[in-house]
């Protein structure tokens, strides 16, 4: 057959085709079409689904980065809060110079004094006494610290409440309750993250926490202004780290790091160190809220590891914690008060 011959014939049959095509029923074409939709659907709810978990994973990085001095300072400020209201409030003489005032102002002086040796002097420390007669002490973020009148009952020296004071104080210092609001930040903005898709038709206060955690997400440190908007999350922060600490405590190794810094804190300030050592033998545990700290002789065997360590590697800028320049230091009579 000639070339001129087969060319006609293709394109009759091309034709006949296309024709075909048209020519398939409407219910055909519709189910085509649907399934085009739905597989195009299906495509944008995987890419949103990834990017949501993108987010989502980004939201980790959050647990690495300690807040700016105005984030901690607001924690601060909502945790103190929190242990005031929930252990008997602060005890306090609005009459003027009562008894109780100058208690408050005792612990006060031992503890700025003490606080104006640590690591972060330029914090505007706060020391209080709470109105409970549960055996404790307090801290928080910002540079609060409160003991328990029970705790206080229990005190025979100056060393001993300075060395209370230093614990917490190291708390502080060390920032182990920022460690804990920075895991909390992002276990929050991850759930807030992955409930995005809801969270765009809910109530607007949702819809305001969801992008303050995405801006937390750019922002340097994973900064939260709680001043604009994102007072929900404050509330929320503040539970889960409270709720965290009294719960389960610091890690141990917090524990221990915080009394061997108190050790450090009272030498340097010319306290007897194993006074403290052998206040910690008063601590109760057995269903108590110290019942989730290390047990008190592994404490105090701690603390003897640094003492003994002096033997080897003397400090220059410590005195020997069995130096006899340090001397007791009897209570003032200003915390009788709490011994009633």
């Amino acid at each position: 057959m000639r070339k001129s011959t087969i060319l006609p014939l293709l394109l009759v049959a091309s034709t006949l085709g296309l024709s075909a095509c048209f020519l398939l029923p409407a219910s055909m074409r519709n189910k085509a079409e649907n399934a085009k939709a739905k597989t195009d659907d299906a495509k944008a709810k995987g890419q949103e689904a990834e990017e949501v978990k993108k987010q989502a994973d980004d939201c980790n990085k959050l647990a690495q980065k300690l807040p700016a001095i105005e984030e901690e300072n607001a924690l601060g400020q909502a945790i103190a809060l929190n242990w005031i209201k929930n252990n008997g409030g602060l005890v306090l003489d609005k009459s003027g110079d009562g008894d109780a005032n100058k208690l408050e102002r005792y612990v006060n002086q031992v503890g700025k004094n003490l606080a104006a040796t640590s690591s972060r002097p330029g914090i505007e420390w706060t020391f209080g006494v709470l109105n409970s007669d549960s055996f404790n002490a307090f801290s928080a973020p910002g540079g609060y610290v409160f003991v328990t009148k029970g705790l206080l009952k229990q005190v025979t020296d100056e060393a001993q409440l300075a060395g209370v004071l230093s614990h917490e104080i190291a708390h502080v210092t060390k920032r182990h309750a920022l460690r804990v609001y920075a895991q909390e930040k992002a276990n929050q903005c991850r759930t807030a993250i992955l409930a995005q898709k809801g969270a765009e038709k809910a109530a607007p206060e949702i819809n305001e926490e969801l992008n303050a955690w995405k801006s937390a997400l750019g922002a340097p440190g994973g900064y939260i202004d709680f001043s604009k908007g994102a007072g929900a999350i404050l509330g929320k922060l503040t539970d889960k780290v409270v709720g965290t600490i009294t719960e389960k405590g610091f890690a141990h190794g917090d524990e221990f790091d915080a009394d061997k810094t108190a050790g450090e804190m009272l030498l340097t300030a010319g306290y007897d160190a194993k006074d403290y050592q052998s206040f910690l033998a008063k601590i109760p545990q057995d269903g108590s809220a110290f019942a989730n700290h290390p047990k008190n002789a592994e404490r105090q065997q701690k603390l003897d590891e640094f003492f003994n360590s002096f033997k080897t590697n003397p400090d220059p800028f410590l005195p020997a914690p069995d130096s006899k320049d340090l001397k007791p230091v009897p209570l003032k009579d200003e915390l009788s008060f709490a011994k009633k």
